[in-house]
């Protein structure tokens, strides 16, 4: 499993793709300001990243850090689970981390539970099957459920994970077909 924010050129990433499971991209901001003023780079090559390793059939997750006043607007959430949808698709799982202060951002506030839910209101509005909140207090939000039925498929809880209701990649109460590694 390769842990990223996405800055890899196309030529080491297809070399290396027949060795990776999965990759889960941090994607830091869905506007250019905020990859040029606070990552000293470019969002597009990272979307790029996104699309190729989709491309390449490599189990892909993305993971978005929440920061208030930074990335957290509804119009930029939106927009990244509008992109995320249309280029990548509806199964691709989608982690929103809640932001701590920390290390440079030691006097950015901690990230709002509220502004957490409406992130993973509008991406579950949008059609994005899989979606997980991060660092909230609210257990529920890591747990994967069938985007069928509803039916609780895997319970997280910290660091350990309990398949409860999938059989043979299915979901064990109405059979949809589930992608995911077990």
């Amino acid at each position: 499993v390769y842990v990223t924010n996405g800055y890899i050129n196309e030529d080491p990433l297809r070399e290396i793709s027949p060795y990776l499971d999965g990759i889960n991209i941090d994607i830091k901001a869905f506007n250019e300001g905020f990859y040029k003023k606070i990552c000293g780079g470019g969002l597009e090559p990272v979307l790029e990243t996104c699309t190729l390793t989709n491309e390449l059939g490599i189990h892909l997750e993305l993971t978005y850090l929440v920061i208030p006043n930074y990335n957290d607007s509804n119009g930029e959430i939106q927009r990244f689970c509008n992109w995320v949808k249309d280029k990548l698709g509806e199964d691709v799982p989608l982690h929103f981390s809640r932001f701590h202060p920390d290390y440079k951002m030691r006097n950015e506030q901690l990230t709002p539970v509220k502004t957490m839910l409406n992130a993973y209101g509008i991406a579950k509005k949008t059609g994005i099957s899989y979606v997980y909140l991060g660092n909230v207090p609210q257990g529920e939000y890591e747990n994967t459920t069938c985007p069928n039925c509803g039916n609780l498929l895997v319970k997280r809880y910290g660091f350990s994970a309990i398949i409860e209701g999938l059989k043979n990649d299915k979901c064990s109460k109405c059979g949809i077909k589930i992608p995911i590694i077990t």
